[in-house]
């Protein structure tokens, strides 16, 4: 197990929570790839990263992630997680802008980080995309 590879990750997130841009962009390569694929979503590069890491944090500004489960098999760490947060600015979505709501989001999640040379050269995603709209009054569960 590559603690290095995990204590990145892990720091990833915890700048996500603290909302700091800077500190979250520290740790990926030039060459980020960052899959978001309930939303279908391909962001690159750091430019991308920061588009991402907006999306999430400017609509949810107290969220975080409670780890559930973390796996690492060397180039890669597995976090199994719930979001949790408060759905208080525009979320923008593969359907377009969704207004602030007010409502409570717990979203389970899973990201698989690869990592080389200790930066986060890639990102996958996973959520349900039909469970956060229904969280957010968009749809029926």
């Amino acid at each position: 197990m590559s603690q290095e590879n995990i204590n990145t990750a892990r720091a990833l997130h915890h700048a996500f929570a603290e909302k700091n841009l800077a500190q979250a962009a520290s740790l990926v390569d030039d060459a980020f790839e960052w899959k978001i694929v309930a939303f279908g979503m391909t962001l690159n590069g750091q430019e991308g990263f920061r588009q991402g890491f907006e999306n999430f944090a400017s609509p949810f500004p107290d969220s975080r992630l409670d780890y559930k489960n973390v796996l690492d098999n060397g180039e890669q760490v597995v976090v199994e997680y719930d979001f949790v947060g408060t759905h208080n600015g525009t979320l923008q979505t593969p359907l377009g802008p969704v207004s602030a709501t007010g409502r409570p989001i717990h979203l389970a999640g899973i990201e698989v980080f690869r990592l080389r040379g200790g930066k986060i050269i890639s990102l996958r995603t996973y959520f349900d995309s039909a469970t956060l709209m229904a969280q957010l009054g968009l749809m029926s569960q």
